[in-house]
């Protein structure tokens, strides 16, 4: 110890011999102890000893192993619940996008019998088809209200013109149209001769 200027010593040995071998490392010049022996020493006041208690050391050490393991454990439960949620967030999205295309298809239907015009040779099987699909949407909130827009456009085919009246109300239309083009290019054009 002298020889090699040695300053730390690790005491490592039963406790009941730490206090005699700590007395001969410090009368060898000895200025620090990392103590491993679990008993307090009596040194004088310029020798620093470090107590290193192996019991305390080795629960805190366990300690962190099960906070890493407890903390694994919250992630994967984490992850799992994640996973769990957005499966069943995608199901959620398919049963809406399912609903939302019924209800489309069946309104698409609707409308075709709406936007009759007059008494065409087709009315009947729009109207059929979308009675058909009427029962797409019957388990729905909005059942009762499309039964009721489909009586109605139903009852207004009746009150429809034919297609050849129609026809006639277009052509008559187009000539009232054309009649108040004319006269406002007539006025146009007596304006223009006055200035």
């Amino acid at each position: 110890i002298i020889d090699n200027e040695v300053q730390i010593a690790a005491l490592t040995i039963p406790k009941s011999k730490a206090p005699e071998i700590a007395e001969r490392l410090v009368k060898a010049g000895i200025k620090a102890i990392w103590n491993f022996a679990h008993t307090d020493l009596n040194v004088p006041d310029d020798v620093v000893v470090e107590n290193v208690h192996l019991s305390e050391s080795l629960m805190r050490l366990s300690y962190r192993v099960c906070s890493m393991q407890d903390e694994r454990e919250r992630k994967a439960k984490e992850k799992a619940e994640a996973q769990k949620k957005a499966e069943e967030d995608a199901v959620t999205a398919r049963k809406n996008q399912e609903i939302q295309t019924r209800k489309n298809t069946f309104l698409s239907a609707l409308r075709d019998v709406e936007n009759l015009e007059y008494q065409s040779s087709d009315a009947e099987s729009l109207v059929q088809n979308a009675i058909n699909k009427l029962s797409l949407v019957e388990t729905y909130e909005e059942a009762a209200s499309y039964k009721e827009r489909l009586q109605k456009a139903i009852d207004r085919i009746a009150t429809l013109p034919t297609e050849s009246e129609w026809q006639a109300a277009q052509q008559q239309k187009e000539a009232a149209k054309a009649e108040a083009q004319a006269a406002e290019q007539e006025q146009i054009g007596i304006e223009q001769q006055s200035l």
